[in-house]
């Protein structure tokens, strides 16, 4: 009896489906491609996706308070770039890390405070923000594209070691870090308390305004450690063209993993299983020899589908009560 209680336990949570999607496509893929089930390329698409994944966490707590950030695509860029150009400067690597995490966390929490402060909404604001980012960025490179990194600034985002290389590794350590938080920290249970409901988390004494600007802070911080990955994963980065589309495509991550569009839901288990089904997509379609802008075609109806099953589940909930 118990062990049926736990089946429908497992059963009845909410990640269930898009696991068992991933899982489908995976062994659809592998049908189709005789390279997709391979070890190597199961390590290709795990280096691929651990900046998306990493950017698709801070996008997930966003989303959770009821926030959205069009920015992330344009502060990446930036943090990048100005990785970049330290390294360049003969900055030691450590202290472009460390920099690097603080101007994306610095500005991150700028996000925050002008939404708090101006009551301007967070799509009104990020979208200012995305504009202005990427163009202090395009400013201070002149458009050039920044390179010529050193051995110790390109060993951060080096795929050496496969699975366990540093990219992956790190991308594991953040999305254990954020599960812990969420399940187990009164700060996870605060992001689900502001997010369900603001008005009356105001009401129990919860400082919501503090609550949104840290979690913005939380996500320049991550920002500012996938840019740093950026530039060293690929050895070079241009400041116009880097992340072009990476709010829509980590957006969609979250959306697809679980996360509720007005807020009070979010798993960092759908989030990951959302970010390895679009890095599989990717994948999958380059060894079919598909074209690329299936990809795009298919990330939308994947999200058009998200955002319905969200508002079906709200509807079913305010039917209950």
């Amino acid at each position: 009896m118990q062990n049926k209680k736990g089946f429908f336990r497992i059963a009845g949570r909410k990640e269930v489906p898009i696991i068992l999607f991933t899982l489908l496509v995976y062994m659809s893929f592998s049908f189709m491609a005789p390279n997709f089930n391979t070890f190597n390329n199961v390590a290709v698409i795990a280096q691929q996706i651990t900046i998306n994944g990493i950017v698709a966490l801070g996008m997930t707590i966003v989303i959770m308070i009821g926030g959205m950030d069009l920015s992330v695509g344009s502060l990446l860029s930036l943090c990048g770039v100005l990785a970049g150009m330290m390294d360049n400067m003969g900055f030691p690597v450590p202290v472009t890390v460390a920099l690097t995490l603080l101007i994306g966390m610095a500005l991150g929490a700028l996000n925050g405070f002008l939404i708090v402060k101006l009551h301007i909404p967070d799509i009104i604001v990020t979208l200012a923000t995305m504009n202005i980012f990427r163009g202090i960025a395009v400013m201070i490179t002149n458009s050039q594209w920044i390179t010529d990194f050193t051995d110790g600034f390109l060993r951060i985002g080096s795929g050496k070691g496969g699975l366990f290389s540093v990219p992956i590794l790190l991308y594991v350590f953040i999305a254990v870090v954020f599960a812990i938080c969420l399940k187990w920290l009164p700060f996870g249970r605060l992001l689900y308390a502001v997010g369900g409901n603001r008005e009356a988390a105001s009401l129990m004494g919860l400082n919501v305004a503090r609550v949104k600007i840290k979690v913005y802070m939380i996500n320049g911080l991550l920002l500012g450690l996938a840019g740093l990955l950026f530039a060293s994963m690929f050895g070079s980065i241009q400041a116009a063209t880097a992340a072009t589309s990476m709010q829509f495509q980590t957006m969609s991550s979250a959306l697809i993993g679980g996360a509720n569009i007005f807020g009070g839901a979010g798993s960092v288990l759908g989030t990951v299983f959302g970010t390895i089904l679009l890095g599989m997509i990717k994948n999958g379609l380059v060894q079919i020899h598909a074209s690329e802008y299936w990809l795009d075609f298919i990330t939308g109806a994947v999200i058009l589908l998200a955002l319905m099953v969200n508002l079906l589940q709200i509807r079913r909930k305010k039917g209950r009560s």
